[in-house]
């Protein structure tokens, strides 16, 4: 793995194909969050996705976010970046794992209107779900 920030998508695209895999780890990772690089579309341009990946659920459980129990999944792009552009995605997930991470590497590739700012959708985390 390669873990040097890129200086540019063709860049980060080579390191992918020598590691064989569609995203890389881009930091340290456990059941609660994920740091993750991929690539992307945005405006039109190819750029390198640095992502955080949250599990909603995990942190409602370990007592994060008292208040923000029933908060909703949410993907939220950071203002500047190139070639890297921050997101941090929120999942109503247990914990994350390889197949949840590639199935929001999926997601995020086919929301095709997104831009910068929070976007949230799906059910809001309810204190007992599964």
């Amino acid at each position: 793995m390669d873990n040097r920030e890129p200086t540019s998508v063709e860049d980060f695209r080579s390191t992918l194909a020598r590691c064989g895999k569609d995203y890389i780890q881009a930091g340290h990772s456990g059941s609660e969050s994920a740091y993750i690089r991929f690539l992307g579309i945005f405006d039109g341009c190819p750029i390198i996705r640095d992502a955080t990946v949250h599990a909603l659920k995990y942190r409602h459980d370990a007592g994060e976010h008292a208040s923000t129990s029933r908060q909703r999944q949410y993907i939220e792009i950071a203002p500047q970046g190139f070639p890297l552009r921050c997101i941090t995605i929120g999942l109503n997930i247990a914990a994350i794992d390889t197949p949840a991470l590639l199935k929001t590497i999926v997601m995020v590739r086919k929301y095709k209107r997104l831009h910068t700012g929070r976007h949230e959708f799906g059910a809001a985390a309810r204190q007992g779900d599964d």
